[in-house]
């Protein structure tokens, strides 16, 4: 019994032992818990306010929307929803600069921000007093209704260069074929011109040669009709004299025309040369002559009588003589013919027209 008794001694001090330690064991780690929990506490309310001034303050800044909730007895204000929100800004923000970034070409936000600004378009908008782009995305659709527009405007100049193109491939192709039967027609018809001036120069050369003879000709029979008319002249003169007085006595026996009635004659033919079909005469302007005027060359016989020789045409007019063309001669004109007007020659003798003749002689 005793033993039983010192061993339920021993049990309950070594439980009263066991308790005691047991109970400070508790206590202190009630107390370090206790401890624990405030330095926790102590390090959430840090890490929340961390997280605001430093996280929500952007998203305050950028009008991003954080989810949060109630402050708990721990202080916590920001849950896992509004660190998820962080995370979604972070990871487009990963994007932008891994993805969206290399693709624009830009190495960070100020170089976007600066090429915007700087953009030739932007540019012609603030000159021109209009609201400017905001967005890149702004920029980018006037640039691609440029680009569509320049982009129409190149295919329209596309189309017309090749319609253009193929104008002038046409042209050169006519101009050539153009050219080539120009070019065949050219030396066709310089042939043929060339053949004509070789026939024209033969047959001038034979008619000048004619000429030349038949000149020669004419000069060597004028010259002895000239020779002939001169001594008939002197016998002429001879026989004047002998009939001056003759013909006064005629005209007082027999009545004759007044002398007012006959044919004045303008005045007479000084110089004759057949070759070349001109006689000079008396008078120029001091008679009043003018070019183009018609004259009828007459020679007058001993009885008085006028004998049409040809008629002629003033070319040149002088102070004291003239220069005339013979356009008929129906005898042959010599130095002392008279001549007259051919209206006050058709006023005496009515109008007579005579085809020329060429004086015959024979040897």
């Amino acid at each position: 019994m005793n033993a039983v008794k010192s061993g339920s001694q021993t049990g309950i001090v070594v439980a009263l032992v066991v308790f005691v330690v047991l109970a400070f064991t508790g206590i202190g780690c009630g107390i370090w818990f206790y401890q624990q929990l405030s330095l926790t506490q102590q390090a959430l309310a840090t890490n929340q306010d961390d997280f605001k001034s430093a996280v929500i303050s952007v998203f305050n800044e950028n009008n991003w929307e954080v989810p949060s909730t109630e402050e708990s007895e721990l202080g916590v204000l920001y849950t896992r929803e509004s660190y998820q929100a962080v995370a979604d800004k972070v990871k487009e923000a990963a994007v932008l600069e891994n993805e969206v970034m290399p693709t624009l070409g830009w190495e960070g936000l100020a170089g976007l921000k600066d090429s915007i600004e700087n953009s030739p378009a932007q540019q012609e908008m603030k000159s021109q007093g209009k609201e400017t782009f905001k967005t890149l995305s702004g920029l980018l659709a006037f640039y691609e209704e440029r680009y569509g527009t320049l982009t129409k405007l190149t295919d329209d100049l596309h189309a017309q260069n090749m319609a253009l193109t193929n104008m002038l491939k046409n042209t050169k192709h006519n101009l050539v074929a153009t050219e080539k039967r120009l070019g065949e027609e050219y030396r066709d018809k310089a042939q043929r011109f060339k053949d004509q001036i070789t026939s024209l120069r033969k047959e001038y050369e034979a008619l000048v040669t004619q000429d030349e003879e038949a000149q020669q000709t004419a000069r060597t029979w004028q010259q002895k009709y000239q020779q002939e008319v001169d001594n008939r002249k002197k016998l002429v003169a001879d026989l004047e004299d002998e009939l001056a007085l003759w013909k006064q006595k005629y005209w007082k026996v027999v009545q004759g025309p007044a002398e007012e009635e006959r044919l004045q004659p303008a005045g007479k033919v000084i110089s004759v040369e057949p070759e070349n079909k001109f006689v000079f005469i008396e008078g120029g302007k001091d008679k009043n002559i003018h070019p183009d005027e018609l004259y009828v060359v007459f020679g007058r016989t001993p009885g008085g009588e006028d004998r049409l020789k040809g008629t002629i045409c003033i070319a040149q007019v002088y102070d004291k003589v003239s220069r005339a063309v013979v356009r008929e001669e129906k005898e042959y004109i010599l130095v002392d013919d008279f001549f007259t007007p051919q209206s006050l020659w058709e006023k005496f003798y009515g109008e007579k027209e005579a085809e020329p003749e060429v004086a015959a002689t024979a040897e």
